[in-house]
Order: structure tokens, then sequence, then C-alpha cells
């Protein structure tokens, strides 16, 4: 025998042997024998390689076949020798199709060239390569792909042609296109009213308006005017982001219809009459448990819209109405009513161009508009449908559009209607009370729309001795009190009043027909004489600063860290007689409200020395401060998580780019309002 070596390790032994007797073997047998057994090792080496091979081609085979981009393969003649199942499945041909230069055909004809020339380019000199070129797919579509190659080399370094891999890239580069034009449409609605601003404020500066009050008044209103439309954008700007993110919280409260409509419908006024459009409005009386804001941002945007494009003369029509299953004319309501036994339906319909059916579908997206020109002729960014839905979503309605091209469309949108039992989760409205005492009933209801109509409450009552009973049991802000009246008349009202612990010290302002005469003096806790009948100003006038002289012993610590806001902030407040103090770290913050004991706090949570987050950390652990009414009055934009932690007595959160100062002062005096209530029932 004699052995058989694979790369120098025994893989067996060639034995050979005589049956009819006994034999010595030669040298030269022996010899021949090995050089056999030398070629037997050669043969199975090669079997062995070749079984390598096959598997290694296996394997590779199936790894580019399971590949989810497009692979190919070329030799060092541009000739392709290799495509995956990726891309036979994407262009439809078979491999016999491809292979060589069969795959040339699948290119566009205007990217053909350019595709060939890039390819000749870097092949002599060996280098990877990138390029973009439409081809083919097995619909029929042109599709764009990115195409990337590598060089291959031998072992001995000889250049063997290009390896590279195919991703079809069309929905990156529409998006790209979509931004672009986005960018572009930004760029210019940022500089539009910039330009505005900065040009009405230079003439400002300059003085030469010095000696003309009613113009510098108009440049003013010019740059307060554009400084809102810029807000507005970057409003729309940031709430794509958060829509991207799963991050917009809504601040939901009880609402009712008319007035969503009524606040959309004053924020267009203007603009409808400007294009010379005319506004039809069919109201509905009915609560809803929505973001007031959002909602009327939903809806003045949708009316925005329908201005925008009718045309000089026409109506734009807002109703809103109570719908079910069963209610007929609406195809779209069937299903989104099934599961809820009323819904509030919002429609806007406007007479305009109309929309085509291919883009009916897709105006909710982001970047969508129905013609890039429009962003040219009319403005806007193409986000602000996209923000409707993800509004209108966020309330667990729906939002949809019908058109006729050369008629007009009509957007609809619903709202889940308020419903019986979540009605006890309603907080208290926290506007100023007032009770209103006077015998006369139509003197009561026109007083009482008044009051209304200016965010007070109103409670009427027809006699005395029903104001001293309700007046101790409502604790109002403020009683406006008639004087003659049959029974107990007005001076032994107000007497009753000054004798109960609990309502002595609720002002008073007296509102009669009877002129002011010394008697007035012997009452020093009447806080006003107001005559019938009332003068509006002078009615308003007299409440607020009785409401003002309640607020003197309450004490609102500021924490911002901006002194220009810091002093705006303050200048509100002070017009209400407030004591007013401002930390502009989180460490003075801390250290003013355990000397202070403040009534409320308005903290920005972006400070230095300690952020808002860990001023609250530390007020929750103050045994007198861990319930202290809290406006938390920041830039960010805040989770639900993010609020809980910030929570201490009745807290109120309010976005710096989403509220104007008028509402941040009426929404804060209110809350203050309701902590002088508050501490009013608390005490014995």
């Amino acid at each position: 025998s004699v052995p058989i070596l694979l790369k120098e390790e025994l893989w067996g032994l060639l034995i050979i042997h005589q049956c009819s007797h006994p034999r010595y073997w030669t040298n030269s047998e022996i010899e021949l024998l090995q050089q056999l057994a030398d070629q037997v090792g050669i043969a199975l080496a090669k079997s062995q390689l070749v079984e390598a091979l096959r598997e290694s081609e296996e394997r590779f085979r199936t790894m580019a076949d399971s590949a989810p981009v497009l692979l190919w393969m070329s030799d060092i003649h541009e000739q392709c020798t290799f495509f995956n199942q990726s891309w036979l499945d994407f262009t439809g041909k078979t491999l016999e199709q491809e292979l060589g230069d069969g795959w040339i055909a699948g290119i566009h004809p205007e990217d053909l060239q350019f595709a060939q020339d890039s390819y000749s380019n870097v092949r002599e000199s060996r280098q990877d390569f990138q390029r973009e070129y439409r081809l083919r797919r097995a619909d029929g579509e042109y599709r764009w792909v990115l195409d990337k190659g590598t060089p291959r080399f031998l072992p001995d370094g000889s250049f063997a042609g290009y390896i590279g891999s195919v991703l079809d890239i069309s929905d990156r580069r529409e998006l790209e296109q979509l931004k672009d034009e986005f960018i572009s449409v930004v760029s210019h609605e940022l500089r539009t009213p910039l330009t505005s601003i900065l040009g009405a404020l230079d003439l400002l500066a300059s003085g030469v308006l010095h000696s003309q009050p009613q113009q510098g008044q108009r440049m003013l209103k010019i740059a307060a005017n554009n400084a809102e439309r810029l807000v507005r954008l970057i409003n729309d700007i940031l709430d794509i982001e958060r829509i991207e993110s799963g991050k917009v919280t809504m601040t939901k409260q009880m609402c009712n219809v008319e007035q969503l409509i009524r606040g959309a419908v004053d924020v267009v006024q203007n603009m409808a009459q400007t294009a010379g459009i005319n506004l039809s409005v069919s109201c509905l009386s009915a609560r809803l448990w929505v973001d007031p804001d959002r909602i009327i941002q939903v809806l003045t945007n949708l009316l925005s819209n329908a201005i925008k494009f009718s045309p000089h003369g026409s109506t734009v029509e807002l109703t809103a109405e109570l719908i079910n299953s069963q209610s007929p004319g609406i195809d779209h309501l069937q299903q989104i009513t099934k599961n809820e036994p009323l819904t509030v339906l919002f429609q806007v319909r406007d007479q305009g161009r109309g929309i085509p059916a291919d883009k009916i579908e897709t105006i909710f997206g982001r970047f969508q508009q129905v013609d890039a020109s429009d962003s040219r002729k009319k403005g806007g960014t193409g986000l602000g449908l996209a923000v409707c839905r993800s509004i209108v979503q966020h309330h667990e309605g729906q939002i949809w559009a019908q058109s006729t091209l050369g008629k007009g469309s009509t957007f609809y949108f619903t709202l889940p209607i308020l419903q019986e039992e979540q009605m006890i989760l309603i907080p208290e409205s926290s506007a100023p009370l007032v009770l209103l005492c006077d015998d006369d009933p139509s003197v009561r209801t026109v007083v009482k729309a008044k009051l209304e109509q200016q965010g007070y409450q109103a409670m009427t009552v027809g006699s005395g001795e029903e104001t001293v009973k309700q007046a101790a049991q409502q604790l109002p802000d403020a009683i406006l009190l008639n004087l003659m009246m049959p029974g107990m008349n007005g001076w032994e009202t107000l007497a009753a009043l000054k004798e109960q612990v609990n309502t002595q010290d609720i002002p008073v302002i007296i509102l009669s027909g009877l002129f002011p005469n010394a008697r007035k003096a012997t009452y020093p806790q009447v806080k006003d004489w107001i005559i019938k009948p009332p003068d509006e100003k002078l009615l308003l006038q007299a409440l607020e600063q009785a409401l003002t002289e309640q607020n003197r012993n309450i004490r609102v610590l500021i924490i911002e860290d901006d002194t220009d806001l810091a002093k705006v902030l303050i200048a509100v407040f002070e017009r209400y007689g407030i004591e007013i103090y401002h930390a502009q770290t989180g460490r003075e913050a801390i250290q003013l409200s355990q000397r202070l004991l403040p009534d409320l706090l308005v903290l920005d949570l972006v400070l230095p020395e300690y952020d808002g987050f860990a001023v609250v950390d530390w007020l929750r652990k103050h045994n007198r401060l861990y319930q202290v009414p809290l406006v938390v009055y920041t830039s960010q934009d805040l989770g639900n998580s993010e609020r809980e932690r910030l929570k201490l007595g009745q807290t109120l959160f309010l976005t710096k780019s989403r509220i104007t100062p008028e509402e941040f002062e009426q929404r804060v005096i209110n809350l203050l309002n309701r902590i002088i209530r508050h501490r009013k029932r608390a005490q014995p």
C-alpha cells in the first residue's frame, strides 16, 4: 500500500495485492504505485474544488436572489454576466434577455447616453462609480434608480469587471422635489412678511413719520399684521414636525359649535372683504369636547383656502349640522357615523375652480398643492390641509373633500358631539362671575348679553332677597345692584350683603336710574355708580376697576430669563394692580418662591441655573407651595408625560408662539379670578 495525500494530509491508502501466491514488490513497482496514488490525490483535490466552487456559486446566487436590491455583474468588455432575481422581477425580463448589453434597452432614451458614458469614463480608471437614470419597470413605468458599481479584481490583481447594485429612488426624488418646492415657497413666504416688518419699523425708527401720527400707526399695524402672519407660517412648519413625530398635544375643553364658528369667521372676515367674497354662515348650538384653538385653526384654514380660490363676488358657505348614520345626502357619512349616535358635520363650500379627481385624495398630504404655481399666486406652503387632517383625527373625527371642476369644492370634517357622561368632566369656567339684580326683566336680558359678550359669566336675579341668597351660595366676583325694587330695596340688600362675612368683601356697583346723592358717601363699600341705561364702556370700566382692587393682595412671580418678554408680562399684570416679582434663573425662582409664597407662578422652562422642571420638582416638595397655581408659558411643545411632570395646583399650559398677548392676558387673569373665588369659598 502507498499513501494518498491531499494537501500533505493523509486522505487514504492505495492497496494492491496479488492473490495467487505471495511475492515481493520491487522498488520500481512501488514508485509506480506512489505516482498513481499522487494522481488520485490530485483528482480528488480537483473534485473538491469543483464542489466547493459549485456550493459557493449556489450560496452567492441564493443570497443575491434574496437581496431586496437589484444586483448585476459585468466583465472587462462592459458585458453583463449576471443579474439577480430582484432585477429580473423588476424589469419583467428573462436572464437571457438581459445578459450582455440586453439590459440597456430598459434605460429611458433620454438617459441612455449618460448611463453609457458614465460607465465608460470609470472603466479605465477602475474607480467606484454611481449614476442615476430611469429604468423601465415590468409595468412599463420608468422609475428613477441609483446604480452603484465597484471594480472586481482576480487574485493575480487583474481587472475582472464591475459588480453593482441598483436601488429604486423614485419616491426619494419625488420627496426631494417636493421639499425643494417647499423650501422655495417657505423662503418666499418668510421674506415677504419680514420685508414688510423691517420696512415699516425702519420708517418709524428713522423719525420721518414723526409729524404723521396716523401714518405711523398704519406702519405699526402693518408690522404687527405681518408679524402675526410670520408666526402662523412658522407654526404650520412646526406642526408638521409634531405630526411626523406624534407629539401633537391637544388641550381640550367644552366648547360651543357656534363660538368656534364665530371665532374662525372673525379671523377671515377682513380677508373675505378684501377679496370681495361673501361669507354665509349657518351655526349650530351644540357642545364639543375639543381644543378650541386647534378647531378654529382648521376652520380658518379651510375658509382662507376657499376665499383664495373663489372668484370675486362669489359666496363661501360655512355650515354645521347634527348628523347620524341615517342622515341622507352624503355617502361618506354612513361609515363615519355608524358607531357615533350624533356627530357634528362641518362644511366649507366655495364656488372656485374645483379640484381634479386625481388630486382629491392627495391634497391632505404634506407639501401637497393642486397646482405648484398656487404657491406663488395664492401664497401658502402646502402644509395647511395636512395640519387640518392631523388635528381632526386627534379629535376622533374625519376630514375629506368633494369637488366638481369649474363649479367649486366642499370640504367636510366631523367631530363627535359631547355626550352627557362626559359633561361631568368639564372644568369650572374661569371667567369672572357677575351677579345682576334688577326687577326689570328687559334690563336683566340686555345687560346679561353685554356682559357675556365681553367674556363675563352673568347670573341674574329679580329681587333683593334672591340677591342675598345667591351671593352667599355663588360668591360672585362683583354685584350689579338696582336700588328701586319692590320688597327689599337696593340699600337694604347692600346692608344685608355687608353683614354676612362671606359676602361683605364682594364689590358692589350700583346700577340705577337714580343719580348719586349724598347717601352714596354713607356707603363707601359701593365701588361705582352707573346710570341706566348703562353706557357699555363705563360699565365695563367699573367692573374692571372693581376686580382690579380685589387683586391688590395677589402676588404673581414671573420666572423668565428674557428680560424684554418679562417687562411685557409685568406690564400686563400691573394694569390689574397685582404685586409682581421677577426671577431670571431657576435658583432665583426657588429663593423668591420660598420667601414670597406667591399666589401664581408664570414659568418658562428654559432657564439658567435649574430649568423649569427642576423648579417644579422643588415646589412639589415644599409644604406650602406644592399646590400653587401655575402658568407654564414656554416655546416648547409638551407631551402628556411632560405636562404631568409640571402640574402643581391649577395648571395652565400656554405656548408662546400660539397665543396672542391679548389671549394670554385674558386666560391668565381669568385663572386669577378663579383663584380669588376659590379663596373666598375656602374662608370660614
